[in-house]
């Protein structure tokens, strides 16, 4: 399991896209009208209890947070191989936005864009956060900070010194 840091730092799957009609009964304030929109039709921002209101089935999302937060082994040591190795000279897959209580899925453990909630998170630090969320923050700028549970303590708090002062 990894945990998160999410900073809001100004840096910087192929997922099911929007079928025409697909959120039609949804409130015309949810709906965007421009037709050369990128994100399905629907804008970001706006809480709605018909689409993303940030509290409604949020099991939808976390269903993956049960693994667990807390290391079960022994602490890496510093100077280890990174567990993933992730560069973004790829094609970002498109930035959909995908209402609840509709599954998102990726193609891989750690996506760098695609399909997500149209509502963002606050800026923080979080142990769990769904990729579903932070993907809207990447995809406005900001940075995102994965480690795992197991990862030196020294380092983490190293490392996120450096991302505040960023």
């Amino acid at each position: 399991m990894l945990f998160l840091t999410f900073l809001s730092l100004l840096l910087l799957s192929e997922c099911e896209s929007m079928s025409p009609g697909k959120y039609s009964s949804l409130p015309e304030k949810l709906k965007t009208k421009d037709k050369d929109d990128n994100h399905g039709g629907i804008k970001m921002g706006i809480v709605s209890k018909f689409c993303d209101d940030g509290k409604i089935s949020l099991d939808v999302d976390l269903k993956d947070s049960t693994i667990g937060y807390k290391c079960k082994q022994a602490i890496n040591h510093v100077n280890q191989v990174p567990f993933y190795d992730i560069s973004s000279d790829e094609e970002e897959d498109p930035p959909i936005h995908v209402c609840l209580p509709e599954n998102i899925t990726y193609n891989k453990d750690i996506p760098t864009s695609g399909s997500h909630r149209p509502l963002w998170p606050k800026y923080g630090e979080y142990m769990y956060l769904p990729p579903q969320r932070w993907l809207h923050s990447l995809e406005h700028g900001a940075a995102v900070f994965l480690y795992h549970p197991c990862a030196n303590k020294a380092n983490i708090s190293y490392f996120k010194r450096i991302a505040l002062v960023a």
